[in-house]
């Protein structure tokens, strides 16, 4: 399991990483119906055996790569991080399935977690990481755990990247899968590998303007991809951590906990131990006087514990 440091981790959001420069223009509001059916241009395949820390920073970006920070603190994490991804895997867009959801109050029947949002810490948000380890479950619930930015209390725009449960939509065996998500296009990948409860998953979500990218790391399995997505309705109103309970909460599966729940905006690079959050908690009824079914502890080093009961 990957030996890191929280503290030392943080530095690594002082860098903007995974901003591509493709040859896309910019697109209205009235050519996002078109979008729909016309997925963003997807990154090529590494060669076989790449290395990205003996890479050219020209090859992290062609292939999707976090870029190499240039401080040694953030360098030497980085390093650490990226000896992981060693197996590439291609994302395979999938007819959208579900919707990772949003939230309207800070009670909901789908969210718990935590939100910066943008009218507390003065800023619009272009980049959300963190990482967890990825509890099990059985049955037909189809739990999700995800980080992203926008959909900020009746934002209708969110770009966001996760691990999923996947049983109720495939009708059989419990199995886990990456997803990323661009809502309200509402196209939806699936990616390789299948996740096993228990891995340490890494994710980080990087607006870019029209195109946004998510990287996805198995730490156990040492699998990862990257998937570029349109998101020219994108509004940076949030940065999100979340449990969401997609189809109905999966009651009493425990906790899990988020780490480096880290983010970079237009005011710079923080995380949620430096910056004003609120707190989401999941009720039956969505209200405040609804019995609580998911609930987030306290933050502690850009960190925190969500539980389920």
């Amino acid at each position: 399991m990957w030996n890191k440091n929280v503290k030392l981790f943080s530095a690594i959001i002082t860098i903007f990483c995974l901003v591509l420069c493709l040859n896309v223009f910019p697109v209205n509001a009235e050519s996002n119906q078109n979008m729909v059916a016309t997925p963003a241009p997807q990154l090529p395949a590494p060669p076989s055996g790449f290395n990205p820390i003996t890479a050219t920073d020209q090859q992290l970006q062609e292939y999707g790569f976090p870029s190499r920070p240039s401080d040694s603190a953030g360098l030497a994490q980085w390093t650490d991080v990226m000896s992981y991804a060693k197996y590439y895997g291609k994302p395979v867009q999938t007819p959208s399935t579900c919707t990772l959801g949003l939230s309207g109050t800070e009670y909901s029947k789908l969210w718990a977690g935590y939100v910066d949002k943008g009218s507390d810490n003065n800023t619009t948000y272009t980049q959300t990481y963190a990482d967890w380890v990825q509890p099990a479950f059985s049955g037909s619930a189809a739990p999700a755990f995800w980080t992203g930015t926008g959909g900020d209390y009746g934002s209708n725009s969110i770009v966001q990247a996760g691990a999923i449960s996947n049983a109720t939509f495939i009708g059989g065996p419990v199995s886990y899968i990456f997803v990323v998500e661009d809502f309200p296009l509402d196209l939806e990948w699936e990616s390789y590998p299948a996740i096993s409860p228990g891995d340490e998953l890494y994710v980080q979500v990087t607006y870019g303007g029209t195109v946004s990218t998510a990287f996805l790391l198995d730490f156990r399995t040492y699998q990862y991809t990257s998937v570029p997505f349109w998101t020219p309705y994108y509004d940076g109103s949030s940065a999100d951590y979340i449990y969401e309970a997609i189809s109905q909460h999966y009651s009493s599966w425990g906790y899990t906990t988020f780490s480096a729940c880290d983010y970079v905006g237009s005011n710079g690079a923080g995380n949620l131990s430096n910056s004003q959050y609120t707190e989401d908690i999941m009720t039956d009824n969505g209200k405040s006087n609804g019995n609580v079914e998911a609930y987030p502890l306290g933050v502690s080093n850009s960190g925190f514990i969500v539980i389920s009961q």
